[in-house]
């Protein structure tokens, strides 16, 4: 999953289509966060994005 930060929504970061969010939260520490989930990190990811990737195998359920 990878996800970014931003003041507006931005649509395509690196390529890939991220669907925005708008914070609402009592933090609000920022008023947009975009995510996208992908089978892998592309190989060229910026510095502002982050990537998050399983710790622990999956559990339960049918592997895809």
């Amino acid at each position: 999953m990878l996800v970014a930060d931003r003041d507006a929504p931005q649509g395509r970061v690196a390529g890939l289509e991220f669907t925005w969010l708008k914070c609402v939260g009592i933090d609000r520490s920022t008023p947009y966060r975009g995510i996208a989930v992908v089978a892998a990190a592309p190989p060229h990811v910026p510095a502002d994005v982050a990537v998050y990737e399983p710790v622990t195998p999956r559990i339960g359920g049918t592997a895809r």
